[in-house]
């Protein structure tokens, strides 16, 4: 399945923070695992929850009970590897190509170092 979505940088800073997790997390989980020169508000990750939810990137997995009602607890449901592969397909380039680049490339080495 080919998946042709685009994030904007701040919904991949959400994502990767999800991806990252491995877990729900609720809007407070997001702030408290941002970076800390990432000040987000509470209502302002709401937001960007809800444009994910809408590309079908993430979803409510459950509920946590809080102090007042119960918050939002969301999975990604779009994988990184997918992203990045509905990303790569759009330069129209021979895989083969693709994974020599990679593999030549300094970062890859300093990534993945031989054993």
């Amino acid at each position: 399945m080919v998946i042709t979505m685009r994030l904007t940088d701040i919904e991949l800073e959400v994502m990767n923070i999800l991806w990252k997790s491995g877990t729900p997390m609720t809007a407070s989980d997001l702030i408290a695992a941002s970076p800390a020169d990432r000040t987000w508000k509470e209502t302002s990750i709401h937001v960007i929850l809800k444009t994910l939810e809408a590309k079908k990137a993430v979803a409510v997995d459950h509920y946590v009970p809080t102090a007042g009602r119960a918050a939002k607890a969301y999975k990604a449901v779009l994988t990184k590897a997918q992203y990045v592969a509905s990303r790569v397909l759009e330069f129209d380039v021979a895989i083969p190509d693709l994974l020599l680049a990679i593999a030549e490339d300094e970062k890859y080495a300093e990534k993945f170092p031989e054993e």
